[in-house]
């Protein structure tokens, strides 16, 4: 949960300050760490049926991360949009720029 709440909150700063690349960049990191991501999600009962399969998850490259984020883009009408629609608030966007940035 901590690395999706990451994941929300740097894709959250990138749209606002233009820093795609950064971001998916930094994802393209958690390639190192996949295999040990992946068994732990594996001990989980909510996403042990998704990643029982290691192979069929598709690698954290920066170029997939753009291309969800180019997804997010064109389906949502952004990162902060889609936040929106599911009750996040300009409020909200402030603290975590507040908290990430201190």
């Amino acid at each position: 949960m901590e690395q999706i709440s990451r994941l929300i909150a740097q894709m959250t700063l990138a749209e606002k300050l233009g820093q795609l690349t950064m971001t998916a960049a930094d994802y393209a990191v958690t390639e190192s760490q996949l295999g040990a991501i992946i068994a732990h999600l594996a001990k989980s009962e909510l996403y042990s049926r998704e990643v029982n399969a290691p192979e069929t998850v598709p690698r954290p490259t920066a170029e997939v991360m753009l291309a969800v984020l180019d997804g997010v883009d064109e389906d949502f009408g952004g990162v902060l949009a889609w936040l929106a629609d599911h009750g996040w608030t300009d409020g909200d966007t402030e603290r975590l720029r507040t908290k990430l940035l201190a």
